[in-house]
């Protein structure tokens, strides 16, 4: 649970407006395989989110495979293919200076629409910043 929470204190998105205003969700991004499939597992275990439940966004360089890189990630999350999507970006401050292969497969993009689940998360980790007298 901690973790889970911990992961998403890091790596989630705090801010929750969009054209039609404000929607608390849950959106967690990385490239680790292995802390998305952390976080999956924080969602199914805890919050008994599915992976069906779950829509996710696969941001990749233009000069990436978005067929590779969707068969990637489909087979190490085990979300359905069609729940994924691919995003081609183009980083203006980036270009040219990283190599091409840092991220091969592109960075995956998790998102839980549920007020619900949002707020459960939210609450552990208020939780969390009171036990260690964490006040902004």
């Amino acid at each position: 649970m901690f973790i889970g929470a911990a992961l998403y204190w890091g790596e989630g998105q705090k801010v929750f407006t969009d054209k039609r205003g404000s929607y608390p969700h849950l959106c967690f991004s990385n490239s680790d395989p292995q802390i998305l499939l952390v976080f999956l597992q924080f969602l199914e275990r805890l919050l008994h989110v599915s992976r069906r439940q779950v829509r996710a966004e696969i941001h990749i360089q233009p000069n990436l495979s978005a067929l590779q890189s969707l068969s990637y990630w489909h087979k190490v999350t085990g979300i359905p293919r069609e729940r994924l999507r691919i995003y081609k970006v183009i980083s203006r401050s980036s270009n040219h200076k990283r190599p091409k292969n840092i991220l091969p497969y592109g960075t995956m993009h998790i998102r839980v629409n549920g007020r619900k689940e949002f707020f459960k998360v939210k609450g552990i980790i208020d939780g969390i910043a009171m036990t260690y007298n964490i006040t902004l």
